[in-house]
């Protein structure tokens, strides 16, 4: 989104070129009508005065309320200070990029931000047994790498006090989604394979991955590192994107 047709041509152009399809629009309101969960990325003009470009970030985040289907935002801006990027980050950017961008600038911004992705659950006050409930949307560049996951006690006066941490692999996981398509009418509930807890793992338990609603996922239970106890527990699921907007046409999503 960006008011001056020139940079708008610019913008666009660089895009094109790294491979992605592009939508622009000229204002922040045909912007919020615009932009759906195809975009994963939206470029936004924050260069003129006052906030109504800042506030229209947050009108996205209202727009979408499931966060992994919500569109990456990056501010295009005159500077790149500190300052800026605070501003940018309360307002629930996720990126800031200067106006006058590069060909290579532009390259990293997008590899940053679609393929090395940490991402950070909300807060959790008061309680001695965290339930987060979230759904988190990772971009995996090289399935062979392990996802790692870190729990912090907040602190508000210091650093953040780590709290264990725990890694699983997602090679079994990614074997059986490229058989999807031969596991048509399966029951309700059908394991399809199981993963052993191991010395080479992190698991607490047995994980399965199952046939559930007409989609294969993964019910994983960590056991976490350096620390004296504490498990995590989710439940992982692919997201072909091929058929999206996406700087990749075959880039996929686990989360």
């Amino acid at each position: 989104m960006d008011e001056n047709g020139l940079s708008r041509m610019v913008t666009k152009g660089l895009l094109v070129h790294l491979g992605c399809e592009v939508t622009t629009v000229s204002s922040n309101e045909e912007c919020l009508r615009v932009v759906s969960h195809e975009h994963r990325v939206v470029f936004m003009d924050v260069c003129t005065p006052g906030v109504e470009n800042y506030q229209i970030a947050l009108r996205i985040h209202e727009k979408f309320t499931k966060r992994h289907q919500r569109p990456l935002l990056v501010a295009l801006t005159g500077n790149t200070d500190k300052s800026t990027k605070e501003k940018c980050m309360s307002f629930g950017l996720d990126g800031v990029l200067l106006k006058l961008v590069s060909l290579d600038n532009m390259r990293n911004v997008l590899s940053d931000l679609l393929e090395h992705r940490k991402l950070r659950t909300r807060v959790v006050k008061k309680n001695l047994n965290l339930e987060w409930n979230e759904d988190l949307t990772l971009s995996i560049s090289d399935p062979v790498l392990p996802i790692k996951i870190m729990v912090y006690d907040r602190d508000w006066f210091s650093r953040d006090d780590k709290m264990g941490d725990a890694f699983f692999h997602i090679d079994s996981f990614l074997e059986v989604i490229r058989i999807q398509n031969q596991l048509g009418g399966l029951p309700e509930g059908t394991v399809i394979t199981k993963i052993q807890a191991s010395r080479q793992n992190c698991l607490s338990e047995e994980s399965k991955i199952v046939w559930n609603n007409g989609k294969i996922v993964q019910n994983i239970f960590l056991k976490l590192q350096n620390v004296e106890c504490g498990e995590v527990e989710l439940q992982l699921e692919w997201i072909d994107v091929s058929g999206l907007l996406s700087i990749n046409e075959h880039e996929d999503v686990a989360y």
